[in-house]
């Protein structure tokens, strides 16, 4: 029956878009002189139906993060309360946090889901986050 296929097509759609979870988060910092930094950050990302709080010094990979020309990658327990949390809508913005009198300056963040689909999240470029501030950016 053409109906009961076209019902199950649409609970299948629908259940793939139940299933898009946050696997991955990069950032890009720029090349700019004195762009990387050693403080910490955090990450409060607000979607249309939840948000996810990333605490200061949980993204923290092996090595220095956020130097000058480097895209960081985080994934796994570097993202806390927020790795594999499903999100149904795409994220509106994330609020950054920093932590310290070094300044970060970076091009963007990119927000990646289990679904294969990604969210760029960015001021436009060479965008400056200092002294303890917060930075609201649009996804």
């Amino acid at each position: 029956d053409l109906r009961l296929l076209l019902l199950s097509f649409t609970l299948a759609v629908l259940g793939l878009a139940e299933s898009r979870k946050l696997v991955r988060i990069k950032t890009k910092t720029s090349d700019a002189k004195n762009a990387g930094t050693d403080d910490e950050m955090s990450y409060h990302l607000f979607g249309t139906d939840d948000d996810c709080y990333i605490a200061r010094g949980t993204m923290n990979n092996p090595g220095d993060d956020y130097q000058r020309g480097a895209v960081d990658v985080f994934e796994g327990t570097d993202l806390g309360p927020c790795d594999y949390k499903t999100f149904n809508q795409p994220m509106d913005l994330i609020r950054l946090g920093h932590y310290g009198s070094d300044a970060w300056i970076f091009d963007w963040i990119k927000l990646e889901y289990s679904d294969g689909t990604y969210q760029y999240c960015d001021l436009g470029g060479n965008t400056v986050i200092d002294d303890y501030d917060t930075l609201n950016i649009p996804c």
